[in-house]
């Protein structure tokens, strides 16, 4: 009876964790990645504009990720120039990855990315030419016209959080003795007490 009980418990943790929160899947085209982060960062109003076409001309690499990343998120330095290279390489070579976004809103907008951005950042370099793949390729127009129109395989999911709290332990518990380092989830930790003595907040400049 114990164990049946346990298990019980077990299946309602299951079935309330976040990580099977009702979520949004959609397939990313490396062509446009930068375009398509920042118009999940949009809100639903901006989005009926031209507004993220304009910006990602606008705006490097750099400051995509300044407006997307959250102030809970560790730094994009994490990964060697070798492990940027190899996962590009996989990535074109047909690789499956899902990047992970989070909105307080009620809509899919105003999103900030929640899991993904040593990958993120990695792409992000080849397409800034900070490196080459395969001992030579390197990301311009032909590659662009000839390679880029190939690789779909990079999902991004949107998870809904009721207030930013559940978004930041989600976060954590998602990479607390796993990926992250213990300095890592102690910046978000310390960003989550934060949370308990601030009445208004915003995700990005708190």
């Amino acid at each position: 009876e114990e164990k049946n009980m346990n298990y019980e418990a077990l299946k309602e943790r299951i079935w309330n964790s976040d990580f099977n929160k009702t979520n949004y899947e959609v397939s990313l085209d490396v062509t446009y990645l930068k375009e398509d982060l920042i118009r999940w960062s949009l809100s639903t109003n901006d989005k009926a504009s031209n507004l993220a076409k304009k910006l990602s001309l606008e705006l490097s690499f750099k400051e995509v990720l300044e407006r997307i990343v959250p102030k809970f998120q560790r730094d994009n330095d994490k990964w060697s120039k070798e492990m940027q290279i190899k996962f590009v390489e996989n990535i074109i070579l047909g690789v499956n990855t899902t990047i992970i976004l989070g909105t307080l809103s009620n809509e899919k907008s105003e999103c900030v990315l929640i899991d993904g951005l040593q990958r993120v950042s990695a792409i992000f370099s080849f397409m800034n030419k900070e490196f080459k793949v395969f001992e030579g390729f390197e990301y311009n127009e032909d590659f662009e016209n000839k390679i880029s129109t190939f690789i779909h395989n990079l999902k991004l999911k949107i998870f809904n959080f009721k207030n930013e709290k559940d978004m930041v332990n989600f976060y954590i518990n998602m990479n607390e003795n796993i990926t992250h380092s213990k300095e890592d989830i102690q910046k978000a930790k310390d960003y989550l007490n934060k949370l308990d003595n601030v009445v208004e907040y915003n995700i990005r400049d708190l």
